[in-house]
């Protein structure tokens, strides 16, 4: 697919390049039809530099009926790239193809992040407590709703860098989303578990701001929203429901 991509923007830009370097008048013939149509029979005058006439002038009305030079060649031009673009798809297709068993079969490395391994990585969960010490003692801030981005952003990254390497080793061929046991052999190696765990520390924390934010815009006390937000760090989905429970029984 990157191939295919890579080849359909060369190609694109070989066009480009070549309508460019043939002139307006050869990119579009049909504009310089509708000008030859219109100027056929209206001579042009032309100074001409014959010694002894002055200022006569001569008529030029044949001027534009000639095609310039290279419009043939970028017509066929034109006509011939979408097929080099479609052929250029049919090769990388099939060279992925051919190489899905190769792919298959390798071998599944450990992962590694700058010399850690998943073992060593889980410990940036840690971060999120960050952003939960913010909403919890300092909610009103000025600077509270900046910082408490910035863990989970950092977290983010982490769970992409895991997530490409599951999506390289993993054999999602064998994996069946449609039922527990397969979701069950999806998370059988460690590497998997952490990019599940980092999307929970990702989001639950971004649960927990935004249950601030909307406490602070009903003027819900902030001591009975500490609650919600412990069970919400704790048990996302049950802490997400009490403070609706919560935010519904104040705003009434």
């Amino acid at each position: 697919v990157a191939l295919a991509a890579v080849l359909h923007a060369c190609s694109s830009a070989f066009e480009a390049a070549a309508f460019q370097s043939l002139g307006t008048t050869a990119r579009s013939p049909k504009g310089l039809a509708g000008k030859q149509h219109q100027l056929v029979g209206r001579p042009t005058l032309l100074p001409s530099a014959a010694a002894g006439q002055g200022s006569r002038l001569r008529p030029a009305g044949n001027a534009l009926q000639r095609r310039p030079e290279g419009a043939h060649v970028a017509q066929a031009l034109r006509r011939r790239l979408p097929a080099l673009k479609w052929g250029a798809l049919g090769v990388a297709v099939a060279l992925l193809a051919f190489s899905a068993p190769a792919f298959a079969a390798a071998k599944v490395k450990a992962f590694t992040l700058c010399g850690f391994t998943a073992e060593q990585l889980y410990k940036c969960q840690n971060l999120s407590l960050i952003t939960w010490l913010l909403l919890i003692v300092l909610p009103g801030w000025q600077y509270t709703k900046f910082l408490a981005l910035i863990p989970s952003a950092a977290l983010s990254v982490l769970y992409i860098a895991v997530l490409v390497h599951v999506i390289q080793t993993a054999p999602a061929a064998n994996v069946d989303f449609n039922t527990l046991a397969g979701i069950t052999k999806l998370f059988s190696t460690q590497t998997n578990v952490l990019a599940g765990w980092l999307h929970y520390c990702v989001f639950d924390p971004l649960i927990g701001l935004a249950e601030v934010i909307d406490a602070r815009s009903l003027q819900v006390p902030h001591l009975l929203v500490i609650p919600c937000l412990l069970m919400t760090m704790l048990v996302g989905p049950a802490g997400f429901l009490a403070y609706l429970v919560l935010r519904t029984c104040v705003y009434l």
